[in-house]
């Protein structure tokens, strides 16, 4: 039999109060095209939630994509919670699933260098067909943001005085100093 307990409920934060209210405490409904946002007292029971788009292929467009989401899947597995920790690992996965292997390229660098630095560590001899596919994909795609960082570095102009309202100040001898003291 359980003692009641003299210890007040705990508090929660305010963030806290408003995930819990909009978590439990407000719903859609459908009206013609238009979802409109009500308290779930004004919720009827006709009302469904809202359908789920339907799901895209969960097979990668062509043989060479599959092959390397597959290795990386396979090595991520190998290590527990691997997902949860090495984020640009796992979203080059997920966009390997869903975008194929073209996407690649158009991903940032701020998620394809830590990726890569990632497969590297995870990676461990002998590494797979697919996991070297990837890593060299991503290799490429690193050093094609860097030379189009380069590219436009050398498109903007290397100083900003050419320009009327700007002065250029440099230092002066002390003879400088005495013919200008002489005129």
């Amino acid at each position: 039999m359980d003692a009641p307990s003299d210890s007040p409920p705990p508090r929660r934060s305010p963030i806290g109060i408003l995930k819990a209210f909009f978590t439990h405490h407000v719903g859609l409904r459908r009206e013609g095209s238009k979802l409109n946002l009500v308290m779930k007292a004004d919720v009827g029971p006709s009302d469904k939630p809202a359908a789920k788009p339907a799901a895209k292929s969960t097979q990668p467009a062509d043989a060479k994509t599959a092959q390397m989401h597959a290795d990386l899947g396979a090595l991520l597995d190998a290590a527990p919670n691997s997902r949860t920790v090495l984020k640009p690992l796992a979203s080059i996965e997920r966009k390997l699933l869903r975008h194929g292997a073209l996407i690649i390229p158009d991903l940032p660098a701020t998620i394809l260098q830590p990726a890569l630095r990632q497969l590297d560590g995870l990676a461990v001899p002998p590494i797979a067909r697919g996991v070297a596919e990837l890593r060299s994909l991503l290799a490429e795609a690193i050093a094609l943001h860097e030379r189009l960082e380069r590219q436009e570095a050398m498109n903007q102009p290397i100083s900003s005085f050419h320009v009327d309202h700007k002065m250029e100040v440099k230092d002066a001898s002390a003879s400088d100093f005495d013919r200008a003291a002489a005129d």
